[in-house]
């Protein structure tokens, strides 16, 4: 119970202190090395809360917390790793803590995380790591006592580009220790690293090249690392990186010891002096020497990155676009083929662009090109478009679209696929979705998606996506057709297709004028059957929609018949944001009085009430305003499921018309002692007295004394009427009250009087002179239940004598000669009972 309060009082970030200064962290530590596995859970999400602020942080640390973080990150329950790592996360961020922790311990911390932390965490913890590292050489040996190397080495492999680097770095920094160095190479780190110069970025590859640099100097690390092929990589980056007078250096041991061996073993020497003299021939030669020189050029640029790298140095690119333009078909034909391997980085791909080759390209695919001319200009397009914006805005406008999408109708199946590529990587320009939207060529993209291969779904599902993001794509594709063959996708198409035809839909919906014929495809019953049983983000996507779908009141009535059942499982089972949204589309149904109904037939109305008492406030507020049009405002819901709703829209926060609206319908049940019975046991009496305590209208203390009285059924109730204050309001009532006011207050006395352990309360309270005083009225209801209540105090002596002295007698007299038979009956009970007294005996006499 302790626990489960500081849990709720900590996620207030401003009782944290007062928690952390009343002494919680030692007995909670305490809990944390060794209690249940449900106390270690609750207590990590404490501590978690006391992390968002640095002093605290500083605070845990001084505690020695890490130890046991690391201890459940690598051998507790997976929710205890889960929430372990999570903290220890934001230990290891804090700043400068005064020696609160050690080196060691913060590096054992950055280990454990490293190897079983989230993505961003390893990513972030194999920075810091090295950022140890270069501050203190002694983390070098724990690090390898902390068996940090495999995970880094498995980072290195599998991780993001950030991931890697960061790991390639933490490695670099480790290398330096020679024992280190042979645990890195055993772990088969050179493959890895070989291959990060092929494919990874250009800061991957250098530090790729720094870290071989150095694994080189052993003799089996290196033999290792030119039977990995790394020699046309090496030279590649360092051919890139030097003047043609450092070139020449390259070969000589002094300038770098360890590259010189591995280069020394290539003998490519010979090919590289060569390369000058090709590029030349292609220039400057006669038509069979060009088409010579392009093959060799084709041949070289397929060969390796090296020969790569000093072709495009030797301005081989120039000639080949030249041949491109203006060569015979053979030699555009092998140009093509060699700038497809020689266009990489985006220098070069920038640097082809300003020599025109686009134009030429686009030229080919629209008429005069074979078909291998064709596939070699589409892939070129396409190695153009990637990454780079701007090389996709000059596609768009030399008019590279329109082939493109011929190309996904007439070409073989690579030509579709480098095709839908290609248009996939213009849509991330603006003029190319529009252009595609306003063509009319969205429907061949959905064609794609549903019986492309999977490269293909995957490109046409991304470039609809990006199509869709903007309203005003959004309607050109609605009025090109297109929302029905993505409304067959929801319905027939396989699950990620539906998933891409709700995404693409809750895109369309938002637009009024497509909400029409969204609803007119009768994907309604679709998406509640998603609802049901699809994914997550299924669901998720699919009452977007139909939220969307009830802006208006036009789709209402099928939504309800549809969709009403699942929204209700959705808004009992869903996540809290799926809560909301099924409730907002369940009170928009609820205020249809054609949709209500059904609303209330599929059993919205229990699950809005727990909502209501259970939920966020958000929830709560959306609840309330449900329950009230569907109870208040509904018709032949049967007493056992309105009853519970009632009492909750009593709640003092309920606003007030609601809470009038409430008990006034409460009020119809209280005929039934069944009904009564189940009001009493759903709280109902602490919730009336509530709202007679609190009642600032005049309407809304005569709902609550109406309705008091009618809940003291039995003793019980009655002490608890009594109990919870309501007595003095109940005295000023008969006071001051309205006709309505008087005669409720006097019926609840009389029902509560009827437990004499209520009576001396009710006594002291001075309900005595003012019952007394409307004895002397001609109303009969109010005097009957004057009558009683005082019938009840008559049998104690001392209530007794206290009726005689405030007057009682001559009025109840007079009742008893005018009065009707019921309330003469009543009256001679109390004049019965105080014929006891001898005031009474005075009277009489």
């Amino acid at each position: 119970m302790a626990l489960n309060l500081l849990l709720s009082l900590s996620v207030n970030y401003e009782n944290c202190s007062d928690i952390v200064q009343g002494g919680a962290i030692p007995p909670l530590i305490t809990i944390l090395r060794s209690g249940a596995g449900g106390q270690k859970e609750k207590v990590l999400d404490i501590l978690k809360n006391f992390s968002q602020d640095e002093d605290k942080c500083k605070e845990l640390l001084r505690y020695k917390t890490t130890p046991l973080l690391v201890e459940l990150v690598q051998n507790g329950a997976e929710l205890q790793k889960e929430a372990a790592a999570s903290l220890l996360d934001k230990l290891t961020q804090c700043k400068d803590v005064d020696g609160a922790a050690t080196s060691a311990e913060k590096n054992t911390s950055l280990v454990a995380l490293l190897q079983i932390g989230s993505t961003e965490q390893k990513s972030r913890v194999a920075w810091e790591l090295g950022n140890l590292l270069a501050a203190d050489d002694t983390c070098s040996a724990a690090s390898v006592q902390d068996d940090v190397i495999p995970p880094l080495v498995n980072l290195l492999r599998t991780g993001s580009s950030d991931e890697k680097l960061a790991a390639a770095s933490v490695l670099n920094k480790l290398a330096a220790n020679n024992s280190i160095r042979d645990a890195i190479a055993r772990e088969k780190t050179i493959p890895s690293l070989v291959g990060l110069l092929q494919t990874g970025t250009d800061e991957l590859q250098d530090v790729a090249s720094d870290l071989l640099e150095i694994l080189a100097l052993d003799d089996a690390n290196r033999d290792e690392i030119v039977r990995e092929g790394v020699i046309p990589q090496f030279l590649a980056q360092i051919l890139l990186s030097l003047s043609d007078a450092g070139c020449a250096e390259i070969v000589r041991e002094d300038a770098i010891p360890s590259i010189a061996k591995l280069v020394q073993a290539a003998n490519k020497s010979e090919i590289i002096r060569l390369i000058p003299q090709v590029v030349s021939l292609v220039k400057y030669g006669d038509g069979k020497q060009k088409t010579e020189g392009v093959r060799i050029i084709e041949n070289l640029a397929t060969t390796s990155a090296l020969y790569r790298d000093i072709l495009s140095l030797e301005d081989a690119l120039r000639p080949l676009a030249n041949l491109l333009k203006n060569g015979n078909e053979e030699q555009k034909t092998i140009s093509m083929l060699a700038l497809e391997k020689l266009v990489i980085s985006g220098s070069k791909r920038s640097k082809i662009t300003i020599e025109g080759a686009i134009p030429v390209l686009i030229n080919l695919l629209l008429q005069n090109g074979s078909e291998g001319q064709k596939t070699s200009a589409v892939r070129l397009l396409g190695s153009f478009v990637s990454n780079d914006a701007a090389i996709g805005v000059i596609l768009v406008r030399e008019g590279a679209i329109p082939p493109l999408l011929g190309l996904l109708q007439t070409g073989y199946e690579e030509q579709k696929t480098l095709a839908v590529q290609t248009l996939c990587g213009l849509t991330s320009t603006d003029e190319a979705c529009s252009e595609i939207a306003r063509g009319g060529s969205v429907s061949m993209l959905i064609e794609l998606l549903r019986g492309g291969t999977e490269d293909q779904k995957k490109y046409a599902g991304r470039a609809l996506e990006r199509i869709v993001a903007s309203d005003e794509n959004c309607s050109e594709v609605a009025r090109e057709g297109t929302i029905s063959h993505i409304a067959e996708l929801v319905k027939t198409g396989t699950e990620s297709l539906k998933t891409f035809g709700l995404r693409t839909l809750v895109k369309l919906v938002r637009i009024a004028t497509n909400r029409e014929e969204i609803a007119r495809k009768g994907v309604c019953l679709e998406l509640a059957q998603l609802l049901r049983s699809g994914t997550d983000e299924q669901k998720t996507l699919a009452v977007t929609i139909l939220e969307e779908l009830t802006v208006g009141d036009e789709f209402s009535s099928e939504i309800a018949r549809d969709g009403s059942a699942s929204l209700v499982a959705l808004l009992r089972d869903g996540s809290e944001e799926q809560r909301l949204q099924a409730g907002r589309v369940l009170e928009k149904l609820a205020g249809d009085s054609a949709c209500r109904a059904q609303v209330t037939r599929d059993g919205a109305i229990p699950v809005f009430n727990t909502l209501a008492k259970t939920g966020t406030e958000e929830e709560k507020a959306l609840a309330v305003s449900t329950l009230n049009k569907l109870v208040l405002q509904g018709t032949d819901i049967p007493p056992e499921e309105a009853i519970p709703p009632l009492i909750t829209l009593l709640d003092p926060g309920t606003d007030e018309n609601i809470q009038a609206n409430a008990i006034r319908e409460l009020s119809r049940y209280a005929d039934n002692d069944e009904h009564l019975s189940e009001m009493v046991r759903l709280g109902a009496v602490a919730v009336v007295v509530m709202l007679l305590l609190r009642a600032k209208s005049v309407e809304q203390t005569t709902n609550a004394v109406r309705m008091l009285g009618r809940l003291a059924i039995d003793d019980t109730q009655s002490k608890q009427i009594t109990q919870q204050g309501s007595i003095p309001y109940l005295v000023a009532l008969l006071k001051t009250g309205t006709g309505d006011q008087k005669c409720w207050a006097a019926f609840t006395l009389w029902k509560v009087t009827a437990c004499e352990a209520n009576c001396d309360e009710i006594v002291r309270e001075g309900a005595i002179p003012p019952l007394v005083a409307l004895l002397r009225g001609l109303n009969e209801e109010l005097n009957t239940s004057v009558v009683r209540a005082l019938g009840n105090l008559t049998t104690t002596d001392a209530h007794r004598a206290e009726l005689s002295r405030e007057g009682a007698i001559p009025p109840l007299v007079e009742l008893l000669r005018t009065g009707s038979d019921e309330l003469k009956k009543h009256t001679l009970r109390a004049l019965g009972n105080l014929a006891t007294d001898d005031a009474y005996r005075r009277y009489d006499s």
